[in-house]
């Protein structure tokens, strides 16, 4: 039928122009997602986005709405190729007095020695160890200190991260506090590890489960392995870990019973490369973490969890916070979330903002001895037409996130002003070597090694201001 080339090509342009009908997106189950093609977008009048509270945000988004399009870039310039230690977004404070109990330990250690140690809190921006890798790096160059601080049991990203080869056996079952019907406890990071129990005819369930951390020889800091804790509670007697240093003989170690968070404390000498911990006992007991830490200095804990909006982490229970912080002692506890809660029809984050607050008041019980720090969100985009812009929620979540930080005298700090602000993210993602990834979300790993001198810097610049307050 000589007439079919035409018709197939009128039917793709119907279907395509019925496509710009669609809402964002729109889904059927799991197998099936269909995004808006707007064919006449060259042609169309944008509509307005939607209604921002706070007219300082309202008014910078008129303003790069207001550029006519013959006027605008085809792709938004790069971002300014300057030395990440020339760039200091600065910490923001409410209270006078919100960093001086990570300050005055960060003092006594450059002073005296000891340790002092960072709980970084985050969702995907941080998971495999990005930004924590590059902050702990630059630490410890500084404070002394090795190792990779606190370590997953059990991770779906552990063939992504490069500060620890890890590796570990099926037999773990993973509980989170993003997990609903959730009965079994938690530890410091919202999640346990449980050994699976594997039933014989005629015999007691016995529970076993392996995991193994490699040394890695990408830092000065993490060639070794002196020692490791292990974190656990709930272990019935007998109960034991078995200790595979290398090639050399393993050792057992018998662990404590009791329902208060436990540690195994293992140490190597000489150091070694390769430890394997096989944890076995009568019941299914939670494994917690384990510690690759040094004698002394400053260590930076990840303690990432995908899809955590932050709100979460209330659900730790105060105790088990309280005992990880006799363990561990941190001088400062930093919450760094906004990739979950971000969405273009959001209007009203009041109940973010409470919720944080309630975590922020929650952990500052728990960890009286440490400040608190939140990092608010990145700049992220999203499709409007043919061209990248900032989700025009995001500054007002940014906003919200810095009023959950006054509300509870924490400390504050805009990673969304530190990229740039206004559709920064496009000129990360165009970057050379690229900064973030074609999401528009996630950063790459360059680009968490940039975020990470920022902050360092920024935290660095208000310490000095400290040490110049105690000498005058």
């Amino acid at each position: 039928m000589k007439f079919r080339p035409a018709l197939l090509v009128a039917g793709a342009v119907a279907i395509l122009l019925l496509t710009t009908l669609l809402p964002f997106e729109v889904r059927a189950g799991k197998a099936f997602a269909a995004r808006r093609f707007d064919l006449l977008a060259g042609w169309r009048e944008r509509p307005a986005g939607p209604t921002i509270i706070s007219e300082k945000i309202a008014r910078a988004l008129r303003q790069a709405r207001a550029v006519p399009k013959s006027r605008r870039p085809a792709v938004i310039p790069q971002i300014a190729d300057v030395p990440a230690a020339a760039v200091v977004q600065p910490i923001e404070i409410t209270e006078e007095t919100a960093l001086d109990a990570f300050f005055a330990a960060l003092h006594k250690l450059k002073k005296e020695g000891g340790s002092v140690r960072i709980a970084y809190y985050g969702d995907s921006i941080v998971e495999g160890d990005l930004i924590t890798q590059d902050l702990r790096a630059a630490f410890q160059k500084a404070f002394g200190g090795n190792g990779a601080g606190y370590l997953p049991i059990a991770s779906e990203v552990a063939p992504f991260r490069i500060t620890v080869i890890h590796d570990f056996s099926l037999d773990w079952k993973t509980v989170s506090i993003l997990q609903r019907r959730r009965t079994d406890p938690v530890g410091i990071a919202g999640e346990a590890f449980l050994p699976g129990c594997p039933k014989s005819e005629g015999k007691e369930p016995f529970c076993s489960a392996w995991v193994e951390y490699k040394a890695p020889t990408r830092w000065p800091s993490l060639k070794e392995i002196k020692s490791l804790r292990l974190f656990y509670s709930g272990a019935e007697t007998p109960a034991a870990v078995e200790c595979a240093a290398d090639k050399r003989e393993p050792v057992f170690v018998d662990l404590e019973p009791g329902d208060e968070i436990k540690q195994a404390v293992l140490k190597f000498d000489p150091p070694a490369q390769r430890i394997k911990l096989t944890v076995r006992g009568r019941n299914a007991f939670p494994v917690y973490g384990a510690s690759w830490d040094g004698e002394g200095g400053l260590q930076v804990d990840n303690f990432a969890l995908r899809g955590n909006s932050g709100l979460p982490l209330a659900e730790i229970p105060a105790a088990v916070l309280q005992e990880f912080d006799r363990l561990l002692d941190y001088g400062l506890i930093i919450f760094h979330f906004g990739t979950n809660v971000t969405s273009p029809d959001q209007q009203d984050y009041s109940w973010y903002r409470s919720g944080m607050a309630k975590v922020v008041r929650h952990f500052q019980t728990a960890f009286p001895n440490a400040s608190i720090l939140i990092i608010g969100a990145g700049d992220r985009s999203y499709k409007a037409d043919t061209e990248y812009l900032t989700i025009p929620t995001v500054p007002l979540l940014v906003e919200t996130q810095r009023q959950a930080a006054a509300d509870t005298g924490a400390a504050f700090w805009d990673l969304y002003g530190a990229m740039g602000g206004l559709n920064s993210m496009v000129g990360w993602v165009n970057h050379k070597p690229v900064l973030a990834a074609l999401d528009y979300t996630h950063l790459s790993a360059a680009g968490s090694r940039r975020v990470a001198e920022f902050l360092y810097n920024a935290l660095m610049a208000r310490f000095k201001a400290y040490e110049e307050s105690l000498a005058r």
